[in-house]
Formats: structure tokens, C-alpha cells, sequence
């Protein structure tokens, strides 16, 4: 991967795709290859340089089973850019990082689909190392991979994502840098006989065991504790599959009796109705902003059916646990959403993993849950947030 000298561009700074490139995601215009990597450093509104994000051409990539299939045109470079954009302005007022985390970007010929991730921290926290870097100041660069797939709608920030059978680029780059940023469950990647690798939204997720009692993820011990609850009430534990390529992973597809269940069992269901919920200080103040709601925490997404093993003949099944299931959300796996951000209580979430966010630059109150009764009285004012976030700068939009 070459690097070359960057340009200033509207809070955009432009690496060596010639001066075009800095030209595209002014007017849109198309661009021609480039011979080397195409480089853009997000900055936040106030000038910080949050993210530098590389474009690969067909061909190239960060490492080999990352590569590009094909080149990134000039209005998906710009969708992709304006998603983390939107983060830099959100977390660059607390951001402690020394230097823009790197964002490699590949293209795949996958329609309608897409992929953010972070490797772990070498740290007991289980941030990712773009989080760590960001929220720590980590001395190791913050490092994240994304991929995008074909069909997606080149549309711009709007109050609504544009609902097309392949989704936006803009929205899905919002999204997917959410799941960099530590939306995402470790408990997939362990490796076989040893203990759960957990990621540190892992560490706040919590369910019902199989007598109605409290279960912590963080307090599973061993893979066999993660069971798979389908929606006829039946039990299953992990067993090894391959795939058809020769991947070797975990299924939850090997059923078991109640009486059998280890004790401490974790219990998962499916998708949004996987009664497994994050909670932490900040997401259960944004969800009782008026009182309590009756809701547990934000609903995490459960088990998807992710295909079917080598042989074609046994689906395969994993817990998701990197989505938060609230109605029609951003960061939701759901079909249809209704926002183009996150929601206050998802950008809570953030902020129990440790991230430096002052939630009222964003909303001034929030209301969840349903039926609820009496009168709501919002005060809270439609002016610009104090320096410190702990007040409005009264008179001033």
C-alpha cells in the first residue's frame, strides 16, 4: 500500500489521488484510477483529524484474504467518507486519539451487503482496537476493515435512509462504523475448548436462565453455558461444523433436554425476539429520561441462520448479539428503519463503552417504551451544549 501526501479539503483531507479526488467529493464528479490507494482523513467539525480511510482498488487490499474485487467509484468513496464523517463530529469532542485510526475499505461483488470490524484490544477491557485508540488514546493506531457490496443507492443524508432492496451507502457506512466502533460480539470468534472471548458489549449483555433467573454473559465460563432457544421453546448447544469452504466453526444445532442444561446457561433466542438485553449507567438513564419504562435495557439481536454445514444438509445457526433491536433503529438487523442515526439510548450504549459522548448535543429528551400513563413535561431547551456537557448555552441555537 503506498501512502503519499495529504491536502485539506473541507474537513476532508485528500491522499494521492491527484487533486481529483478532493474535487469528487466537493461536486461529485467522476474519477479516474489512481495508482496508488486513494486516502481520505475524516476530521470532526472542530479540525481533528478522527479517521483516514483507504480506498482499495481491484486487486489490492490490506492483506491477502482482503482484497478488492473491484474499484470503488467516486460516489461510493463519497457515501463512505460522509457515514464517518458523521461519527468524527459525534465522538471528536472526547476522542483521545494521538493520530487518525485507519479505516481499511475493500469492495466485494456481495449485492446488498456490507461489513465493519475491529480486531480486540490486547487489554482486559474488549474494546476494539479502533475504540481503544479512540477512547484511550491508545499508543497502537486504531485500526478498522469494511467491506461493501454492489446495488447500494448513492444517496445523501437525509431524514430517512432511502429504502431500496439493496440499501445506501450512507446509511450503511453510519451503520457498519458502528460495529468498528464496538457494536459487536467476540463470542463467535472463540476458539474451540477454550473459554468465551468476550468483546466489552459482550461484558453488559445479560438474559433469563432456564428458571427465570438473571444470567451475565460475562460470567459464562464455558462455550457449553451459550445455548440456542428456538421458537418452539426447544434447547440447543454448540457443536463443530464445517462450511462449504472448509471453514471450521460452532452451531448451535445439537438439541438438548431442560434437565440437561449446565448450570449458569446463558439463553439465547432468535433474532429480535432473543430476550437477551444490553444494559448499563447511561442507557438506563436515556431509557427512563421520564420514569421508568418497564424496559430491561435495549434488546440485543439473537441466533441467525447463517446457511448450511459442507454437506448441505444441517442449517447453521450463531448468535448474532451486535445489533440493538429497538423499534425500526439504525443499529437494528431489521428490515425497515426509520432513522438515518442513532437513537439516544443507542448512542448511551456507546457511551457505557466507555466512549465521551454528551447525549443532549444530540436530543434534549427521548421517550421509550409504551402505555405509559400521566403527563410528560419536557423542559429541556433547544439550545448549543456548554464546553464541559453538563449544561445549555442559554440564547445561543
Amino acid at each position: 500500500m503506498k501512502k503519499s501526501k495529504k491536502r485539506r479539503l473541507a474537513g476532508l483531507s485528500a491522499g494521492r489521488t491527484t487533486a481529483l479526488l478532493a474535487a469528487v467529493l466537493a461536486a461529485g464528479m467522476p474519477v479516474q484510477a489512481a495508482d496508488t490507494v486513494p486516502a481520505l482523513t475524516v476530521a470532526s467539525s472542530s479540525g481533528k483529524d478522527i479517521f483516514e480511510l483507504f480506498f482499495y482498488p481491484k486487486g489490492d487490499g490490506p492483506s491477502g484474504d482482503q482484497r478488492s474485487v473491484r474499484n470503488p467509484s467516486s460516489a461510493e468513496m463519497q457515501g463512505i467518507a460522509s457515514g464517518w464523517k458523521i461519527w468524527a463530529d459525534v465522538l471528536g469532542p472526547g476522542a483521545a486519539n494521538r493520530e487518525a485510526c485507519i479505516i481499511d475499505v475493500v469492495m466485494d461483488s456481495d449485492r446488498g451487503n456490507a461489513h465493519c470490524g475491529s480486531d480486540i484490544a490486547d487489554s482486559d477491557g474488549g474494546m476494539t482496537l479502533l475504540g481503544e485508540s479512540i477512547v484511550k488514546g491508545s499508543p497502537n493506531r486504531g485500526r478498522a476493515f469494511m467491506d461493501l457490496g454492489t446495488g447500494a443507492a448513492n444517496g445523501s443524508p437525509a431524514p430517512v435512509p432511502l429504502h431500496t432492496d439493496a440499501g445506501e451507502i450512507y446509511s450503511t457506512s453510519v451503520h457498519e462504523a458502528g460495529h468498528g466502533l464496538g457494536l459487536a460480539s467476540a463470542i463467535t470468534s472463540t476458539a474451540f475448548g477454550e473459554p468465551p472471548l468476550l468483546s466489552a458489549m459482550d461484558k453488559h449483555l445479560f438474559t433469563k436462565g432456564p428458571n427465570g433467573e438473571v444470567v451475565h454473559l460475562r460470567d459464562v465460563k464455558d462455550m457449553a453455558q451459550v445455548v440456542r432457544v428456538d421458537k418452539k421453546g426447544k434447547f440447543y448447544q454448540s457443536k463443530q461444523v464445517t462450511m462449504s469452504d472448509g471453514d471450521k466453526r460452532y452451531s448451535w444445532n445439537r438439541e438438548v433436554d431442560k434437565s440437561d442444561l449446565p448450570e449458569g446457561a446463558f439463553l439465547i433466542g432468535e433474532e429480535s425476539s432473543s430476550g437477551v438485553f444490553f444494559r448499563g449507567p447511561a442507557t438506563t438513564a436515556a431509557l427512563e429520561t421520564h420514569g421508568p419504562t418497564g424496559l430491561p435495557g435495549v434488546r440485543i439481536n439473537g441466533f441467525e441462520h447463517m446457511g448450511k454445514d459442507s454437506t448441505g444438509k444441517e442449517k447453521v445457526y450463531e448468535p448474532d448479539l451486535s445489533h440493538l433491536e429497538l423499534a425500526h433503529s439504525m443499529m437494528s438487523h431489521q428490515n425497515y428503519r426509520n432513522y438515518n442515526f442513532f437513537m439516544e439510548a443507542e448512542l448511551a450504549v456507546l457511551k457505557d463503552l466507555g466512549y465521551r459522548i454528551d447525549l443532549k448535543r444530540f436530543y434534549g429528551s427521548s421517550i421509550y417504551g409504551s402505555s405509559i400513563s400521566g403527563i410528560i413535561v419536557n423542559d429541556d431547551p433547544f439550545y448549543a451544549r456548554s464546553a464541559d456537557g453538563r449544561g445549555w448555552i442559554v440564547g445561543q441555537p
